[in-house]
């Protein structure tokens, strides 16, 4: 998927935000909280192991516009049901 910048064309070399510019790539690119994003963290074994998803999209009104975008994380539960552990909207 093309991101934000490249959609509109622009060049890797051109002026981006601070915030764009200082956005980690990959989980591995955050600094700090190892015990949660390190090697042997809970997110990083979690995510290992198959038992979180992340699911996105547009939410749309009636006539079809698209009005937000959802965000969850989902875990996969002992009794084998996803459920969710994080759900987060926002306007667009």
């Amino acid at each position: 998927m093309a991101s934000l910048f490249q959609a509109a064309g622009l060049e890797k070399a051109a002026p981006r935000p601070l915030a764009d510019r200082l956005r980690p790539e990959r989980l591995a690119d955050v600094v700090g909280q190892d015990h949660l994003l390190g090697p042997d963290g809970a997110l990083t074994r979690m995510l290992d192991s198959g038992t979180l998803a992340l699911s996105s999209g547009p939410v749309k009104d009636p006539q079809g516009n698209v009005v937000g975008i959802f965000n969850s994380i989902w875990r996969l539960e002992a009794d084998g049901r996803w459920r969710v552990v994080f759900d987060k909207g926002c306007q667009k």
